[in-house]
């Protein structure tokens, strides 16, 4: 089992960003840049879709990620990797994967994996060995399906992301599905909910940090502060029900208190939410 995974430093709005056939004009694929989830892409129907980032200059990247997919099971998604512009000289071909899979999830989520509420746990990700010539990339996302009649995601990151050197250790993650759904009593005494959009908060403990990783905690803390988005997963690889609700798109919402001690950072702890 691989140790969480961070994408501190995004690289999509370094490139240019297309879609083919194109998206809805209201919903274009530029949306795929901003953080509120109500910004989305969206395609006009559920033809094939091909989504490219062009980079003007070589970029290092290891993974791609697109959050809040809207995917069925029988939907794909193929990454290409190139180093030329032009996209004829491939780095790496992921083939064509599983978009989401229910296999691992309670009966009530597979269920309920197409409304929107669980669209916070829908991320496709895929990881690659680190290239240093990314030039061009190339999304093709397959979902014919699709009973929405559409696809739409609303986040893209492509980077190289920083692993810590150990694992969350025993009880060092929690995390918890909130909302914000009002309940109030009414005169006749019965219960009332007024129901609120929901998200997902996280922390994790990550005692006894090895020294390799803390450049890699002092910049995220100050380059991402509590104002910038990135993409978190807890279980690298992992397809347990687990590891879907603790992978995704987060920020920080507290600042993170390093406390050195030698070359180690002791009881380092990061607090999210999704955006």
């Amino acid at each position: 089992m691989s140790s969480p995974r961070l994408l501190i430093r995004d690289l999509t709005a370094l490139g240019t960003l297309a879609v083919s056939p194109a998206a809805l004009s209201t919903l274009p694929i530029g949306n795929l840049l901003t953080q509120p989830r109500n910004e989305v892409w969206r395609s006009p129907g559920v033809t094939t879709q091909v989504i490219t980032v062009v980079f003007g200059s070589n970029q290092t990247a290891s993974m791609v990620a697109l959050a809040r997919l809207n995917a069925t099971t029988g939907g794909t998604v193929q990454v290409q990797g190139y180093d030329d512009a032009g996209m004829t000289s491939q780095l790496f071909n992921s083939t064509a994967l599983a978009a989401f899979s229910t296999a691992s999830l309670a009966d009530v989520d597979a269920f309920r994996y197409l409304e929107d509420s669980f669209r916070g746990k829908k991320n496709f990700v895929y990881y690659f060995t680190k290239v240093t010539t990314l030039r061009a990339i190339k999304i093709t996302i397959t979902d014919a399906g699709n009973p929405a009649g559409y696809i739409e995601a609303s986040r893209l990151f492509i980077g190289d992301y920083f692993e810590f050197t150990y694992e969350a250790g025993d009880s060092g993650e929690s995390g918890a599905s909130r909302s914000l759904t009002v309940q109030g009593r009414s005169e006749g005494g019965d219960l009332w909910s007024d129901r609120g959009p929901g998200y997902e908060q996280q922390t994790v403990d990550l005692d006894n940090i090895h020294e390799d990783d803390v450049p890699e905690l002092l910049a995220l803390s100050e380059f991402l502060g509590t104002h910038t988005d990135f993409f978190f997963d807890l279980l690298p690889g992992d397809t347990s029900a687990f590891a879907i609700y603790r992978r995704g798109q987060r920020k920080f919402t507290a600042e993170s208190a390093l406390r050195p001690r030698g070359y180690m950072l002791n009881a380092q702890t990061l607090a999210m939410e999704s955006p």
